[in-house]
């Protein structure tokens, strides 16, 4: 098979959809495949499974937080807010990114807290880190910034 616009096939045989075929609501397609010789065309109707694993998205609109430079440990800063379209795989993890170490996620509920007591208004009035979300695919989200601002106490 030909790599073109939609499909490409690989050695094995296993044709791959190149995009999104538009259809959310069928689990199953009919695709007509040609093979030729080069002179007789032969046209074979091939039923196949459609496997969807759209990666998922943090869904928040904001990504800020406030919190008191003596907030203890365990202090709640944000909640991740995960979705999966796809409807496939669709129980989300999620995880932290670049955070030095000052932030934790409960991977089950989303729920960022403060892992260290190291908030420091003076020296750092703002703290950032990356959020996502992963399907039991592992298909993992975009990560997205979150900024905390430090209050000074």
């Amino acid at each position: 098979m030909a790599d073109n616009a939609f499909f490409t096939m690989d050695a094995a045989g296993v044709i791959t959809a190149k995009k999104d075929l538009g259809n959310n609501d069928a689990s199953d397609q009919d695709l007509f495949v040609t093979f030729s010789d080069g002179t007789v065309d032969q046209t074979v109707t091939v039923v196949g499974t459609i496997t969807r694993n759209i990666a998922p998205t943090v869904e928040n609109t904001t990504f800020t937080a406030t919190l008191s430079e003596n907030a203890v440990v365990g202090a709640e800063v944000f909640t991740i807010i995960g979705d999966d379209s796809d409807g496939e795989n669709s129980a989300l993890t999620y995880g932290i990114i670049s955070d030095n170490g000052k932030f934790t996620v409960d991977e089950n509920t989303g729920v960022v807290t403060l892992a260290a007591a190291t908030l420091d208004y003076e020296t750092n009035p703002t703290e950032t880190f990356s959020i996502y979300s992963i399907d039991e695919k592992s298909t993992q989200s975009p990560p997205e910034t979150v900024t905390v601002t430090v209050g000074d106490a």
